[in-house]
């Protein structure tokens, strides 16, 4: 006989009187039944007497005497808080806002724009890519969520203003009216009543009364609006395909086997119950929209009009297109999944925007090659590289090189006085005797706190890094972050007074604005005009 399951009562009340949530000062938080907002990579806490059970996100959270800690991974958007104690159960929504130190969505969304439009896929990679760090062996990151499941709720929000003011069609259509009903006439129905006198007589209110019959009716031209717009149509099909990439997604993430994943079963159940989560909530708004009524058919010329014309649909488009045309799926051999850490994928935003910087800077007559542009697909993606060359003048931009340690090295090619280390960004130029090479580091992370613990890193380049063929010190190391701070003692780290005299400090390198580098490096040295 098979056992009944319980049947669970689902509240009204947002969490039970005797728990609260506090954040990592202690301060409660306003649980109103709205989402709680909290941020990405801080630790929150139950405070209260223990209940049957806590899921966050579906991972089960332990509870110890002092509560139970929610650490909030490094991902935006919304997630879910499942407590349940006996009978009863809460669910809470919490919006996860970018930290401090994190750039914006549309920032976010610029890079991935980008990268995909770069080199198709480079947003997915293996977990744990070691690149960008001050050591022997880079930095091994956390493995975190895919990128572009947080693209989801942005998504969801230009749907919603879509939702409030779509594209309508107006059609044309005749109608048949009783002549009495006939509130304007055109010039076919003025000229057809004057053909036909005894009809016209119906116009006459005092001999209409002494007519006997039913009054003659007219073909009217008419216009209709309709939602059943191209441009509608399109959406519904990339929902459509939304829904189904996230949904195939999940179902992939539960076939694989826990050792192809660092962090194992609770990873994948995680993952799968977002994607589920996140493609089932896009369905039910399409449902309870006008959207269930308009058939899904891929984008024609008049659509893509209106996408292109209009920025609501430009942006549901944009955003839709990016989580299907980049790659966002795996099957269950392929042992590759969208993992790379978002600290990662800024690094190689940088590399991208240092090769256009110089390539408008130094000008057309400059011929571009690459090489090795597919081990950033994996791996640490050393070997990448920039060639640029115009007469006797070139300049090589290397992603993520390797300074041996002097111990272990040939000091006739590059190494290092000291440790192994592997900045970011290599930039060298040789121009007939003078030559030269720089160092960009990037760090994903702002504020005066963050870049002054980074900085460290720009001087130990400066000091322990020689390459013989190039003059052996670089001549200028630099920190690349998506933002600066406007006030406090790292404010000073931007200027150009101090990157001229000092020749080191932080570039600021955005996603969606012109990157400018530092004077007096590959373009001056290669006779180029800034």
């Amino acid at each position: 006989m098979t056992a009944t399951q319980p049947t669970i009562a689902r509240s009204t009340n947002p969490l039970p009187a005797d728990l609260s949530l506090v954040d990592s000062a202690g301060l409660p938080l306003a649980l109103n039944g709205l989402p709680i907002d909290i941020v990405e990579g801080c630790t929150y806490r139950f405070l209260g007497d223990q209940p049957t059970s806590v899921r966050l996100d579906g991972v089960p959270l332990k509870w110890t005497a002092r509560g139970a800690s929610i650490c909030v991974p490094f991902t935006v958007g919304r997630t879910r808080l499942d407590l349940l104690r006996g009978p009863l159960s809460w669910t809470l929504t919490l919006r996860v806002l970018p930290a401090p130190h994190k750039v914006a969505p549309t920032t976010w969304a610029a890079l991935l724009t980008d990268l995909e439009t770069w080199l198709p896929g480079l947003v997915v990679g293996g977990e744990e890519a070691g690149v960008g760090g001050v050591g022997t062996v880079g930095v091994g990151g956390p493995l975190l969520a895919a990128a572009l499941l947080p693209l989801v709720p942005e998504l969801e929000r230009a749907l919603e203003h879509l939702i409030a003011g779509p594209r309508r069609r107006t059609l044309d259509h005749l109608e048949e009216r009783a002549l009495h009903r006939t509130r304007a006439a055109d010039r076919e129905t003025v000229a057809w009543l004057a053909r036909h006198p005894r009809d016209a007589a119906w116009l006459d209110p005092a001999r209409a009364v002494e007519l006997a019959g039913p009054p003659p009716t007219l073909w009217q031209r008419g216009t209709i609006d309709t939602l059943d717009h191209p441009a509608n149509r399109h959406v519904c099909w990339l929902l459509d395909k939304v829904h189904a990439v996230l949904h195939t997604t999940a179902d992939a993430l539960d076939g694989w086997n826990d050792s192809q994943l660092t962090d194992g079963k609770t990873w994948r159940q995680s993952r799968a119950v977002a994607l589920r989560v996140a493609a089932n909530r896009l369905g039910r708004r399409r449902r309870r929209s006008f959207l269930r009524q308009v058939r899904a058919v891929p984008g024609s010329e008049s659509a893509l009009l209106v996408v292109m014309d209009h920025p609501v649909y430009a942006r549901v488009h944009r955003l839709a297109r990016r989580i299907v045309a980049a790659r966002f799926s795996l099957s269950a051999n392929d042992a590759s999944a969208p993992t790379r850490p978002s600290f990662t994928l800024y690094e190689l935003w940088t590399f991208l925007a240092v090769q256009r910087h110089l390539a408008a800077t130094l000008g057309p007559a400059w011929h571009w090659r690459t090489t090795g542009l597919g081990r950033l697909l994996r791996g640490t993606g050393a070997g990448a590289a920039f060639h640029g060359a115009h007469q006797e003048h070139t300049v090589d931009i290397q992603f993520n090189p390797t300074f041996r340690s002097l111990w272990t090295a040939d000091t006739a090619g590059p190494h290092s006085i000291s440790a192994e280390y592997r900045p970011d960004i290599v930039v060298s130029w040789q121009h007939g005797a003078h030559q030269g090479w720089r160092v960009y580091d990037a760090k994903y992370r702002v504020g005066n706190q963050a870049l002054g613990a980074a900085m460290s890193s720009a001087h130990v380049y400066r000091d322990a890094l020689r390459w013989p063929a190039f003059g052996g010190r670089c001549t200028g190391a630099f920190l690349l972050a998506p933002r600066a701070a406007s006030t406090g003692p790292t404010a000073a780290w931007t200027t150009p007074e101090l990157h001229a005299a000092a020749q080191v400090g932080v570039v600021v390198a955005r996603p969606g604005a012109a990157l400018v580098l530092p004077r007096g490096g590959a373009s001056e040295c290669t006779g180029a005009p800034l």
